[in-house]
C-alpha cells in the first residue's frame, strides 16, 4: 500500500487492509488504556488522586500540562519514524489515564461506583460494536 495516497483514493483491498489495521489500533490502545489505568488506580496512593481534584489551581494546572504534553505526543505521533509515532501514542495514552484517575477514583467510591463503571463499559461495548456493524455492512461510504 502506498504511504501518500489518501485511503479514498486507494483500491478495495488496500481500504479493508486499513480499516483493518485502524481497528486493530484503536482496539489494542483501548486496552493498554485499561491496562495503564487499572495499575494506576491500584497503585498511586489515594492522598495523591485526591490532591489532584481538591487543590483550588491544581486541576488548572493538571490540565496546563495535558494540553502541553498532547502537544508533544501529537508531535510523536505525526514522526516519519514508527517507533516514534508508537511513542506519542503510548505517551497520549499514559496522559489520558493520568487524566481519567480521579474521575474514575470519584465513580468508584460512590454508591454503586463498580456497577455504574461496568455499565458504562458494556453500553459503550455495544454502541462501538453496532455502529462498527453498519459501516461494515451497510456497503455505505463513510469517508467524509
Amino acid at each position: 500500500m502506498m504511504t501518500d495516497v489518501l485511503v479514498a483514493h486507494s483500491t478495495e483491498v488496500e481500504k479493508a487492509d486499513f480499516y483493518k489495521k485502524t481497528y486493530l489500533h484503536v482496539a489494542l490502545s483501548i486496552l493498554a488504556f485499561i491496562g495503564v489505568e487499572t495499575v494506576l488506580l491500584k497503585t498511586v496512593p489515594v492522598e495523591v488522586i485526591a490532591m489532584m481534584f481538591q487543590g483550588r489551581l491544581t486541576w488548572l494546572l493538571i490540565i496546563g500540562v495535558f494540553w502541553l504534553a498532547s502537544i508533544l505526543a501529537s508531535k510523536w505521533s505525526l514522526s516519519q519514524s514508527k517507533s516514534t509515532q508508537y511513542l506519542g501514542l503510548g505517551f497520549y495514552i499514559l496522559l489520558e489515564a493520568v487524566i481519567f484517575m480521579p474521575l474514575l477514583f470519584i465513580a468508584t467510591n460512590m454508591a454503586g461506583g463498580a456497577n455504574v463503571i461496568f455499565q458504562a463499559a458494556t453500553l459503550t461495548i455495544a454502541m462501538f460494536a453496532g455502529i462498527s456493524a453498519v459501516a461494515f455492512t451497510s456497503k455505505r461510504d463513510f469517508s467524509f
